[in-house]
């Protein structure tokens, strides 16, 4: 018999038993409700989405927390408007964690509620109802994120920019590029990851001028914002940053010189492959591989004899991308490496060009 007369939810999870735990909702122990969410919501059982919007309403606030966690993890839309409601909880933690249960529901219902949750008192629940509205992914949350960019709370600034860059709507170009300018460096971050998520070609020059910025994790954003606008322009920028002192810069420097797909960067990137950090010459062949110019095979070769297994192993996934006669043979001698990985990389690479069986 259960100690105290609470029900086992540990074993009821284990037998998968939604009817017990549903019942194990309506216990006289706060601890035993919400342990019995949280087992719901691993299940994901359907049926108990009606019981556990119900629990939304419980006297507990740390059980009507672990309610509407469930109902997002369970995701089904069924909650949306229970949810909806919860948003005007009394208790910030439980509106908090509404919002943040409606942006894993992504129901388009939920966007009005949600927009206007950006006004509660909470900087955490205005954080969590920015967040949301990204997942939705709704054109009519635009205009009120971009409102939400002047909010007196940093973190809140930061959500909506993400948020912004998740909706990638165009209209959200011109505040994210002033963002740019903000004294703090979060924000600015946020800003480049967004404009990168968008990728649109009027954020290349503000984003050029931005590689400059004096806090690296900010540079190091920004190269990889660069690396997904498709514009001639960044490939200069880019070059110039693989000479950047943080070595977290140069790597995604690096790889966003792949994604441009131009053999002028060949050279800049043979360069990286002499890179004093292991992760940027990992990136620098990856970056080769990508653009897949058979000018990169020597330089790959070369790579399959560094002293790191993690950028021989790259150089030889590399070397597969670019499928090259050439890059055949330097995939055979891999296969001698002292590294099982790296041998399994090559033998994978080589039967997946459907080399293996001829030689």
């Amino acid at each position: 018999m259960p100690l105290f007369g609470k029900p086992d939810i540990r074993k009821m999870e284990e037998r998968r038993d939604v009817s017990g735990l549903i019942k194990a909702l309506r216990d006289k122990h706060p601890e035993v409700r919400g342990r019995a969410a949280l087992a719901l919501s691993l299940i994901k059982d359907v049926s108990a989405v009606k019981p556990l919007a119900e629990l939304l309403r419980d006297e507990n606030q740390d059980v009507r927390v672990a309610a509407a966690l469930a109902l997002g993890m369970i995701g089904n839309a069924q909650a949306t408007e229970s949810l909806s409601a919860a948003l005007k909880d009394e208790n910030w933690e439980v509106r908090k964690a509404a919002a943040l249960a409606l942006g894993e529901i992504r129901d388009a219902r939920a966007v009005e509620p949600l927009i206007a949750t950006l006004r509660d008192e909470s900087d955490s629940v205005r954080r969590a109802a920015a967040l949301a509205l990204g997942e939705i992914r709704d054109a009519r949350a635009v205009e009120p994120l971009i409102a939400t960019l002047r909010d007196e709370n940093e973190n809140v600034r930061m959500a909506a920019a993400l948020a912004l860059g998740m909706i990638r709507d165009t209209r959200a170009v011109g505040p994210l590029t002033a963002m740019l300018r903000s004294e703090n460096w979060d924000v600015r971050r946020a800003a480049a990851e967004a404009l990168g998520m968008i990728g649109d070609v009027r954020a290349v020059e503000p984003l050029v001028m931005a590689l400059n910025d004096e806090n690296w994790d900010v540079r190091r954003a920004v190269a990889e914002a660069l690396g997904k606008i498709r514009d001639v322009r960044v490939i200069r920028p880019l070059m110039a940053a693989l000479n950047d002192r943080n070595e977290s810069v140069r790597r995604a420097a690096a790889l966003a010189l792949g994604n441009t797909g131009d053999a002028m960067v060949v050279e800049p990137l043979a360069a990286a492959l002499r890179d004093k950090s292991e992760g940027v010459r990992r990136a620098a062949a990856e970056a080769l591989g990508k653009i897949g110019d058979a000018k990169a095979i020597e330089l790959l070769a070369a790579a399959l004899r560094d002293k790191s297994e993690g950028v021989r192993r790259a150089a030889a996934e590399a070397l597969g991308k670019i499928g090259d006669a050439k890059a055949i043979d330097q995939l055979v001698k891999a296969l001698r490496d002292e590294n099982w990985d790296v041998r399994w990389v090559a033998s994978k690479v080589l039967e997946e060009i459907g080399e293996i069986q001829r030689r």
